[in-house]
């Protein structure tokens, strides 16, 4: 699980697929999101926001 989160945590080289590029800022995103809500105390939107990121309905 770790190696997985350290893959995914590269940014691609230049000559990357764009998915790739894609999959990385849109990822980026929701831990943003993810933060930005635990850091408000906003526990409800916290739960919101983890439940699709670990594919949970």
């Amino acid at each position: 699980m770790a190696q997985e989160l350290h893959r995914r945590s590269q940014w691609p080289l230049p000559g990357a697929p764009r998915a790739r590029r894609a999959e990385l800022v849109r990822d980026a995103a929701e831990h943003t999101a993810l933060l930005e809500a635990l850091i408000a105390g906003d526990l409800p939107l916290v739960e919101q926001l983890l439940r699709p990121h670990f594919g949970v309905g």
